[in-house]
Formats: structure tokens, C-alpha cells, sequence
């Protein structure tokens, strides 16, 4: 049998994350061959996570990472919040943003592309950089979206800068005016989307099949109370607007100001910087966001 070293067994650890037993037992077992004591090893892990493929990762962060007027936005799951508070899962949620840029929004490419720690590819990245057990590190899922504003539209985020958080949003604005000039609004609506999770834009951008479905309901509801059509009518109309103040951005009562609209507050952002001043879109993503939790 090959000597099996303190050496080679650290190298494997470097390699794979895996504990020193397992690592000593790999190499026994390929007669001391690195390569074929890492495929073991990853073999191992398969099985393993095919094992786990049950639970459920609703927990993780999200990676925001902004450049100019381009930004990025990726959620990481994983299943516990203690693997999500430390600082190699923040890490990998950063550099999975950073590499989700550099994609320009495909989603195919991001997963294909070369885990943050240059082991694997995105999509099969279990293991969180610089974590001394790294098998502990499931990523479920990836979900990606990513600005690419055309030219004079500024995407802001909370900074300009790589961040990881449990809630993480991105606003792009379009405007004649300067880019810096945008920052303090755009800091503010992507203050308000955390808050109130906004669904659209604007009235315009609501799926005509949503709005029909959404009013039929209320019709419904509305000629139960056996009022006459003409009080239905106005009971209806009255309900669709309070459902538009609570989905629709511009119509929300704005977070800093709540007696004022978020298109008020848009109207005195371009009064003072006199240019007009548009929500081209925004992403809010939230961890565990629609991932049905287990009791």
C-alpha cells in the first residue's frame, strides 16, 4: 500500500472539504492516486446529497452586485440559517452575483459557468468558498435576474458595491439627467420595494388576466351583499383601486412619507433635478420566497 502523507491528505482536504478520515480512507482505498481519491470523494457526495434531495432549502441570502449602471441579483438557498450567516456562504452569494454579471442575464451560462472557488461549475457549487467542511453548503437553487439598462439608466442597488443580504433589490431608472443625481432617489424606492414588496411597475404593466380575474372576484363578492348593481358597480371599482395601491409601485404610499405616493415622490425627485425621472423596472428578491417551508 502507498504511504499515505499528512501532505497528500491536507491536499485532498484543499481539494474536496471533506474531513481528514474520509480523506485518509480515499486515498487508502485509490492506493494514494489524488484524482481518483477526489472522484471518490465527490462520488460519496452524490449519494449524499441524492440522500438529502428531500429537504428543503428555504433559507440562504442574496447577492446584489452593482458596476455602473449594471447590476446583478442572485438568491443562494441552502437548508439552515446558521450554513447562511457565515462569511464563506456570504462570499459565495457575493461572487455568484459578480459571476451572474458578467453572464448578461443568462441563466444557462451562469450555472454552467466556473464556481466561485474554481472547482465545478456553478450548478453543481455544494461547497461555499473557504468553508472547512464545505459539504454542509447545499445550494438548492439559483435564481437570477439581471439589469442591463440601455444607456442614461441608472440601476441602483443599496450600494455600489458587492453585498449579501436576506432581502435584496435593484431599481433601474431612466433619466436625461446625470446618473449621480439619481443615486438618493433610487436609494429610496429600493428602500421602499424592500419594504413593500411592490408587484408592478405601474397599472400598464399588470397581466390583463390578472386585472380580469382580480375584478371578477370582486364582483362577486360585491353581489353577495344583495346591494343594487349600481352600488356594486361603485363597491367594485373602489376595491380594484385599494388592490392597485397595494401591488402597483407608483401607487403605494411611499415608505419615508406615507402620506405621499411613490410617484409623488418621483414628481419632487425631477423638480430637483430638473429632468424627468422613470421606474424602468425592479427586482426584489427575498430568501425563501415562494419555497413552501415544512412544518
Amino acid at each position: 500500500m502507498a504511504e499515505i502523507s499528512a501532505t497528500l491528505v491536507k491536499t485532498l482536504r484543499d481539494r474536496t472539504g471533506s474531513g481528514v478520515i474520509a480523506c485518509k480512507k480515499a486515498l487508502a482505498e485509490t492506493q494514494g492516486d489524488l484524482d481518483a481519491a477526489v472522484d471518490r470523494l465527490r462520488a460519496a457526495e452524490i449519494s449524499k446529497a441524492a440522500e438529502k434531495i428531500e429537504r428543503v432549502a428555504a433559507e440562504g441570502l442574496v447577492g446584489l452586485v452593482v458596476e455602473g449602471t449594471k447590476g446583478a441579483i442572485v438568491e443562494l438557498n441552502t437548508e439552515t440559517d446558521f450554513v447562511a450567516r457565515t462569511q464563506a456562504f456570504r462570499s459565495a452569494a457575493a461572487a455568484v452575483a459578480s459571476i451572474a454579471l458578467s453572464m448578461h442575464g443568462d441563466h444557462g451560462r451562469l450555472l454552467n459557468a466556473p464556481a466561485p472557488d474554481g472547482d465545478g461549475c456553478v450548478a453543481e457549487s455544494d461547497r461555499a468558498p473557504g468553508c472547512e467542511n464545505r459539504r454542509t453548503h447545499q445550494f438548492a437553487a439559483v435564481r437570477l435576474r439581471l439589469g442591463q439598462p440601455r444607456r442614461r439608466r441608472a440601476l441602483r442597488a443599496q450600494r455600489r458595491r458587492a453585498r449579501s443580504r436576506r432581502i435584496g433589490v435593484l431599481v433601474a431608472l431612466e433619466s436625461p439627467g446625470q446618473a449621480d443625481a439619481l443615486l438618493d432617489i433610487g436609494h429610496k424606492i429600493a428602500m421602499h420595494v424592500a419594504a413593500s414588496s411592490p408587484l408592478w411597475v405601474s397599472r400598464e404593466d399588470i397581466p390583463t388576466q390578472v386585472v380580469a380575474e382580480k375584478r371578477a372576484a370582486l364582483t362577486e363578492l360585491a353581489r353577495n351583499t344583495g346591494k343594487p348593481p349600481a352600488i356594486v358597480e361603485k363597491m367594485v371599482e373602489g376595491r380594484m383601486r385599494k388592490f392597485y395601491e397595494e401591488v402597483v409601485l407608483g401607487m403605494q404610499p411611499f415608505v419615508l412619507n406615507p402620506d405621499q405616493q411613490v410617484e409623488l415622490a418621483l414628481t419632487e425627485a425631477e423638480e430637483r433635478e430638473g429632468a424627468r425621472i422613470v421606474v424602468k423596472a425592479f427586482v426584489r428578491f427575498q430568501t425563501g420566497d415562494g419555497i413552501e417551508k415544512r412544518p
